[in-house]
């Protein structure tokens, strides 16, 4: 398959919304069955489209990709061909790209700040997920364009998989369930890359001091943004939303400027 040939299958994949990786062999030294400019593309669920030279650097190079998939960001692989089973005593550099990866953002809470913030959210570049237990403020007419959770946020978040990529914003009704969401979140093994908590100054540093005391530690308790959003003296619900948005584009846009240098 010619590499226009790819580069049209991924043009609709991207038009399907689907998430893939590009794998390129970039260099070859010695004898290998990948070649430079030899490409493929991954898919979500396994499939292949292209080669990179078959066999079994064609099987390690598949499961980097979807590894690529999984944590959102590229990666390069570099290995000698001895190492994984070819006798053909060559090498390959291979770099691995993730197209159409949006970031998650699970927004807990469907009242007034929530509604606002997916409103604002629709024109970024964000796959968005509000999760609430009330049928009234949990509807698809009121959030069209976001995978809406019915559960209990509690619950929801104990089951939930974080991704390091991935950006939660708790707004819910109550202190009690705002606390019991971000301990269950910081119980993870995995933190994700922007977590906020609506709240005052005092609101905050009294959680901070709560978790503190049952044992969490300093490094992930200090990740919290709390009081949530850059200070604009936000007083109704579009100004919250505004001020969180502007702290969310920062931050993404500081992670961006660090994976280029």
């Amino acid at each position: 398959m010619h590499n226009s040939e790819i580069f049209n299958f991924g043009k609709e994949l991207l038009d399907r919304g689907e998430i893939f990786s590009l794998v390129s062999i970039v260099d070859a030294p010695g004898s290998s069955p990948g070649k430079p400019g030899f490409k493929m593309i991954v898919k979500e669920n396994g499939e292949t489209i292209g080669t990179v030279g078959g066999g079994a650097l064609e099987f390690i190079l598949t499961k980097e990709a979807l590894k690529a998939i999984e944590e959102g960001k590229p990666r390069m692989f570099s290995k000698d061909l001895i190492d994984i089973g070819m006798s053909c005593g060559g090498s390959v550099v291979a770099f691995i790209d993730v197209i159409g990866v949006k970031d998650r953002i699970y927004i807990f809470g469907a009242g007034h700040i929530g509604y606002s913030l997916y409103n604002f959210l629709k024109s970024f570049p964000f796959k968005i997920f509000i999760v609430d237990d009330r049928e009234e403020f949990a509807k698809s007419e009121k959030f069209p364009d976001a995978n809406i959770i019915k559960e209990d946020m509690v619950e929801f978040s104990k089951k939930l998989d974080i991704k390091e990529r991935d950006f939660v914003v708790i707004v819910s009704r109550e202190h009690a369930i705002d606390f019991r969401v971000v301990k269950e979140i910081l119980k993870k093994e995995r933190f994700p890359f922007y977590l906020g908590l609506i709240g005052s100054k005092n609101k905050a540093k009294e959680f901070k001091e709560k978790l503190k005391s049952e044992g969490f530690p300093d490094e992930k308790i200090e990740k919290i943004h709390s009081p949530i959003g850059i200070d604009i003296n936000a007083i109704t619900p579009d100004e919250i939303a505004i001020s969180i948005i502007a702290e969310l584009i920062k931050e993404k846009n500081s992670r961006s400027s660090s994976l280029q240098k």
